[in-house]
């Protein structure tokens, strides 16, 4: 993940430690915080795709589980291009 100057992040911010920060940084919230709550709060995602710090080759996704719908059944992650990428379970 190239530095991303809509969100002003980069890869290794996105994997830094969060364990600790705000009792290191002045009760700042980790940068994966501010992150997450601001795609939150923009209400135009409902999950959000992020590089795994376990498992270099792996995805994670957080799902805003406050934007599903009730009833829902399944949970579909759509590519940049609209087209399914994945469908759970």
């Amino acid at each position: 993940m190239p530095e991303n100057p809509r969100f002003h992040t980069s890869k290794r911010e996105v994997q830094s430690p969060w364990e600790g920060y705000a009792a290191l940084n002045g009760g700042f919230w980790p940068p994966t915080w501010t992150l997450g709550h601001e795609a939150f709060a923009s209400a135009r995602v409902d999950g959000i795709l992020f590089p795994s710090t376990k498992n270099p080759a792996g995805i994670c996704l957080l799902i805003f589980t406050g934007r599903l719908v009730a009833d829902a059944t399944h949970v579909t992650v759509h590519k940049q291009d609209g087209t399914v990428w994945e469908r759970l379970p």
